[in-house]
């Protein structure tokens, strides 16, 4: 099997490169796949299925197409946790949990978003713990689309502003949480997204060789994870010269 990992594109209209890049990717990288993995924050915000452009759309279409003959997977990321049943089923992808094991590469595989990684920022988590439980995403969504995109606006605005406060050590996952959750669900092989830190980590856990894969975000370049033969590698790209935006 052939499988592609990708996460944290953080998608939003107007965005520099990204766009341009993730057309080519599916054009041009997906199709040579068996499935597709996204986990997490493919888009800046969203703020429920109504929320639906050109733009959007434009995505969706992309995804549906490549499902009709592929795999195609999802895990909510921090920012697009409201990705609901319309999108899905546009789509045709499947939304996975939250640690969820999959034989990726031919080989059991933990994938994750990364955030509840990050246990050593405990305000987050209790944010996390708010807008992931089902009454706060019921009251949320029964408000104004307009009023839904402004607040979400806000809320990336401020976690900008207290990541900007904080030290390396709090935004980066938690040694002993990763360690925890990998003894949990035994596996020796965790990729995950999240922090943008993009690293290949050769690691011990509980006296057994293990490996964490990290994803990185995209911006001037993309990057995806190519699993094959038990083998796994974190590939960056640009867009050719000659490459034409639909």
């Amino acid at each position: 099997m052939k499988d592609l990992i990708i996460s944290d594109l953080h998608l939003y209209q107007g965005q520099q490169s990204v766009p341009e890049l993730f057309s080519y990717f599916m054009d041009q990288i997906a199709p040579n796949s068996d499935n597709l993995y996204v986990l997490g924050d493919l888009f800046e915000y969203w703020v429920g299925d109504d929320f639906q452009n050109e733009f959007q759309q434009s995505i969706i279409d992309r995804f549906c197409n490549y499902s009709k003959q592929h795999g195609l997977f999802f895990l909510h990321g921090n920012r697009d946790f409201l990705l609901g049943d319309d999108f899905f089923q546009k789509t045709k992808g499947t939304l996975l949990t939250d640690p969820c094991q999959r034989i990726v590469g031919d080989k059991k595989t933990l994938l994750m978003h990364g955030d509840s990684l990050c246990t050593k920022d405990i305000e987050y988590q209790k944010f996390r713990s708010m807008v992931r439980s089902e009454l706060w995403q019921q009251q949320f969504l029964q408000q104004p689309l307009a009023t839904r995109i402004e607040l979400a606006k806000n809320l990336r605005d401020s976690s900008m502003k207290s990541q900007s406060q904080m030290t390396e050590e709090i935004m980066d996952v938690d040694p002993e949480s990763v360690e925890k959750v990998m003894i949990n669900e035994q596996v020796d092989r965790l990729i995950h997204g999240h922090t943008h830190r993009q690293f290949h980590h050769y690691i011990n856990v509980k006296g057994n060789d293990a490996e964490r894969i990290v994803l990185g975000d995209w911006g001037a370049k993309g990057n995806y994870c190519l699993c094959e033969n038990k083998s796994v590698n974190i590939i960056d790209f640009q867009l050719p010269s000659d490459y034409i935006y639909p």
